[in-house]
């Protein structure tokens, strides 16, 4: 598995995945909550660093879809947090805030 991005400001590595919640592709994020775990130990292990990881999904999803609340609930429970493709750019403005820091 490859994350799309990360970066280390401050000794924690934060990283960003997109993954797709579109209709019969929802696997993706069930796959990326059972893969952080190990991942998340890994990281700790090597680099002896906290970490956080953001799933970044579509911009509009479905409203009053129970399948798709199943899975960010999975996803938030599992201390990955969940961004919207629309707010990535507040995001990436954190993160040269941090970087320069």
């Amino acid at each position: 598995m490859r994350i799309d991005c990360g970066y280390r400001p401050n000794g924690v590595v934060k990283m960003f995945h997109a993954v797709s919640m579109s209709k019969g592709e929802r696997d993706q994020g069930r796959l990326l909550m059972l893969r952080w775990p190990k991942l998340r130990a890994g990281i700790m292990e090597k680099e002896k660093a906290q970490t956080e990881l953001t799933a970044v999904v579509e911009t509009d999803l479905p409203e009053a879809d129970v399948e798709l609340e199943s899975v960010m609930t999975d996803l938030l429970s599992n201390d990955i947090q969940v961004r919207k493709l629309i707010e990535m750019p507040k995001v990436a403005e954190q993160a040269r805030v941090e970087l320069r820091a």
